[in-house]
């Protein structure tokens, strides 16, 4: 009985190997027709040819110039906002408004200036600081003193170098469409004009706002401060030589800006969104006291 005990015993244990033994060989032969995606499954690696390579340079060389050219123009006092480009034309949204302040400023002189001369005009235009290039503009209406605010759409084409412009207010005759080269006057002069009542007061067509913009692919920059050193100057001069503006008369075109911002110290053109916001301080005595923002 012990031995057929045993025997038994044996066989039960030799008769589990053998399964066993079968079992991992089936899972072996398995496992052999896998494919190990590790080890067998090609890895896969783009090689990128010559004008690939040429592209990918270009595009580092193009991402490191607009970083030098964003640093220069922060270096210069410049500010930027994105604007709408379809189609080739951006999309200058401005609108004008009078500003309460505490002192006579930009708004009061234009209304001095028409009351004197009804006959006149408020032209708002965008015109381009180099010969041949576009110039638009926009008659405010009657009522914009009153209302205190006017908006306006200015289409102008974007080229792949940058173009600089000037926007203008300016006292205008009926037929007129241009204030680039009409008188530019401190304002103060102006006031004093039509305080000491001098003769024909007000009859001089002149422009009585002014701001730089430069326009480019990525947008619009203007001056972020209403007074600007004379180096600020010198240095737009060269780095819109280093931005190939299509320009024969640059440092006159230049110098023209600082002229005319250095006279009218003009407010800063504000950027909500992709508005332009054009303020022009008017007197008003519940704005005394208050913090100008």
């Amino acid at each position: 009985m012990k031995i057929k005990k045993i025997w038994l015993t044996a066989s039960v244990f030799g008769l589990g190997v053998m399964g066993l033994w079968l079992t991992y060989g089936k899972m072996r032969n398995k496992r052999g027709n896998e494919v190990n995606p590790t080890i067998d499954s090609p890895v896969h690696i783009k090689i990128l040819d010559s004008d690939q390579l040429d592209a990918s340079k270009t595009n580092s060389d193009q991402f490191k110039k607009i970083v030098a050219w964003d640093k220069t123009e922060r270096e210069i006092t410049l500010k930027r906002t994105p604007i709408t480009i379809q189609n080739g034309e951006a999309e200058l949204e401005i609108e004008v408004t009078t500003k309460g302040t505490c002192f006579p400023g930009d708004a009061n002189a234009i209304e001095m200036d028409l009351k004197a001369s009804p006959s006149h005009k408020l032209m708002a235009t965008v015109e381009s600081l180099s010969e041949g290039g576009q110039s638009l503009r926009w008659d405010l209406p009657g009522e914009f003193l009153e209302r205190g605010t006017a908006s306006h759409t200015f289409k102008l084409p974007v080229r792949s170098e940058p173009s600089h412009y000037g926007f203008f207010l300016c006292t205008a005759a009926r037929f007129d469409s241009s204030c680039k080269n009409k008188t530019v006057r401190d304002i103060n002069e102006v006031f004093t004009e039509h305080i000491r009542q001098k003769p024909r007061a007000g009859t001089e067509l002149r422009t009585l706002f002014f701001q730089y913009m430069i326009l480019d692919e990525r947008g619009l920059a203007a001056f972020s401060h209403f007074k600007n050193e004379n180096k600020n100057f010198e240095e737009l001069k060269k780095y819109m030589k280093d931005r190939k503006l299509r320009s024969k008369q640059l440092e006159g075109e230049i110098e023209d800006v600082k002229k005319n911002m250095n006279t009218l110290f003009s407010y800063p053109l504000k950027f909500t969104g992709q508005k332009i916001k054009v303020e022009l301080p008017k007197y008003n005595i519940s704005s005394c006291g208050q913090k100008e923002k």
